[in-house]
């Protein structure tokens, strides 16, 4: 846990950095566990409302790489071909989809990917900054409240792209909290 509390606060440190610059595209590298890169990319993502791609070296030479679309008019698997077509040699493998890809480059090569990739994502954006929105299911009255939805709710697992999870709005007033868990 605490791995990967630090990595994502090392990816927010070089996010910030990057909006100095207006990107189109946070392209992030990290070092650590690379099984963990789809969820920050998602949780950056999320976060500054723009495409996100998370690299961790895989060796002394390579990076791998996972990245997450979250603007709906973005096309990640389209802006990776078009680097492909233009720089043959950049990667070292590559896949995925619209809105979830993954990659490996050579760690000589983060520079450069990082250009094209917010090349890539301001044209496919018209060079409009995209406005995230986040949708919601709507306020729980009181009585919905209770473990009984939240049971409810996690027997519609599991949740994708085309499934996303269920999000709720509402004002609440905090009367208590503890910490739990192993380090508290």
């Amino acid at each position: 846990v605490y791995k990967r509390q630090a990595m994502m606060a090392a990816a927010i440190e070089q996010a910030q950095t990057q909006l100095d610059n207006n990107p189109f595209c946070i392209v992030i590298a990290l070092e650590g566990n690379p099984g963990i890169q789809g969820i920050i990319a998602a949780r950056i993502g999320e976060r500054y409302g723009l495409p996100c791609i998370v690299f961790t070296q895989l060796n002394d030479q390579e990076y791998a790489g996972s990245g997450r679309a979250i603007v709906e008019e973005v096309d990640l698997i389209v802006a990776f071909n078009a680097i492909d077509e233009q720089h043959p040699n950049l990667f070292i493998s590559k896949g995925g989809h619209k809105a979830a890809v993954g990659c490996q480059i050579p760690l000589t090569a983060l520079t450069l990917f990082r250009q094209k990739m917010n090349q890539l994502i301001a044209e496919q954006l018209d060079f409009q900054r995209p406005r995230l929105t986040l949708l919601s299911d709507g306020e729980l009255t009181p009585e919905q409240l209770n473990l009984n939805t939240l049971a409810d709710i996690d027997a519609l697992e599991p949740y994708g792209r085309d499934w996303p999870s269920p999000r709720f709005n509402g004002h609440f007033n905090l009367v208590g909290w503890r910490c739990v868990g192993k380090d508290g």
